[in-house]
């Protein structure tokens, strides 16, 4: 109800600026559309079972021109497996680590209005987000989307103030081997305020808060500081679930820099009370120690140490490797990762092609490979 009453406020906005002018008919000859085609080949193995995977989508959107600080847009995705066997549907629509990528269907996952005056902007609708606690993640062939009302402002020099309701959620699937619907969190929604600013230079800070209302309740803290060659970071997390006691998560990370080649360490620790919550979203997952796919970093009692390398082999080409261990008193995970992309000029702008491996080790038996190709216009 909120949420709605917000949009026939906007709604209302712009059918008054569309009386006093005579230009809407132009915001819309003058929008632009964009979009991607997909293809995805994955391989997994996991207790459940081990498949491949074929998935082919299309997102397609459009946005108006500006009309006097007002702007429309919307977005539609599609997922499509057309050689998906029993066995592909098990493992990658109906399992709990692998319920994420089976999904047929279409959704529209945005479909917004928003106004601009000045550094200020507010966004009704539905919408991809990025914010530190509420965050869409789209490493699938489905972006995750909210149903939501966002304020940003940029008025402070090198700060970014938001403010936020979330009312519905759009996940990758439903779960079920589904394309995924808007499902609400809770009866009252959830809020989220985050500051993300520059102290100074190549010291940045983030700080943010998220109330998803008698479900959870998230403090979030980030500082960064790289010095050219060398940078340094810490992060803390803060959870509370309705009923239970609090718990934390606390994450440092340090690299260098030798030419094209980026070296990191990171470490994080969970306390013994409960496992952290980070957030709503696979985009809000931003502890330093995680590897690319299945390290349980916000578990209680994980302990996370990890060693990568990064190396720009060409402005097109990008390779990166990493090892994980958590460790939690009971199981012992080892996790070594890969990951290479490189994007395509010339003739073949716009395509970029993404290789990503992972395999679990120790007590673990989980193994990912997965091959993404994407032509974005």
């Amino acid at each position: 109800m909120k949420l709605t009453k917000l949009s026939l406020l906007a709604i209302m906005a712009l059918s008054s600026s569309s009386y006093a002018a005579d230009t809407l008919a132009e915001a819309f000859k003058d929008g632009k559309v964009n979009g991607s085609i997909k293809a995805m080949y994955w391989d997994r193995e996991i207790p459940a079972g081990e498949a491949s995977l074929l998935t082919m989508g299309l997102r397609l959107g459009y946005e108006t021109a500006s009309l006097n600080g007002l702007v429309f847009r919307a977005e539609a995705q599609s997922s499509s497996s057309p050689f998906a066997d029993d066995e592909a549907k098990t493992v990658f629509g109906k399992t709990a680590f692998g319920g994420d990528m089976y999904g047929p269907g279409a959704v529209l996952s945005e479909a917004n209005l928003s106004y601009t005056l000045y550094n200020t902007n507010l966004r009704v609708g539905r919408m991809y987000l990025d914010t530190p606690v509420v965050a869409s993640s789209g490493n699938r062939m489905i972006k995750q989307s909210f149903e939501a009302a966002t304020i940003v402002n940029k008025d402070l020099e090198n700060t970014i103030l938001t403010a936020a309701y979330v009312q519905k959620f759009q996940d990758r699937t439903d779960g079920a081997g589904n394309i995924p619907d808007f499902n609400k969190f809770n009866d009252d929604g959830a809020y989220a305020l985050s500051i993300e600013t520059k102290i100074a230079e190549g010291l940045d800070l983030t700080l943010a808060y998220l109330d998803n209302v008698d479900v959870t309740e998230v403090i979030f803290a980030q500082v960064n500081y790289d010095m050219g060659m060398f940078d340094v970071g810490a992060q803390y997390y803060y959870s509370e679930d309705e009923g239970q006691d609090d718990t934390n998560l606390i994450t440092f990370k340090a690299g260098v820099k030798v030419g094209d080649a980026y070296f990191h360490g990171a470490y994080s620790k969970v306390d013994d009370d409960g496992k952290v919550q980070f957030g709503l979203g696979g985009g809000a997952d931003r502890a330093y120690a995680g590897s690319l796919i299945y390290s349980p970093n916000y578990d209680a009692n994980t302990e996370t140490y990890q060693v990568g390398a990064a190396y720009d082999i060409s402005d097109n080409a990008f390779v990166k490797a990493m090892y994980t261990q958590t460790d939690d008193d009971i199981n012992e995970y080892s996790y070594v990762s890969f990951l290479g992309r490189y994007a395509f000029s010339g003739s073949l702008k716009g395509l970029s092609a993404v290789v990503l491996l992972e395999n679990e080790g120790k007590d673990g038996d989980k193994k990912d490979w997965r091959f993404n190709l994407s032509y974005d216009f």
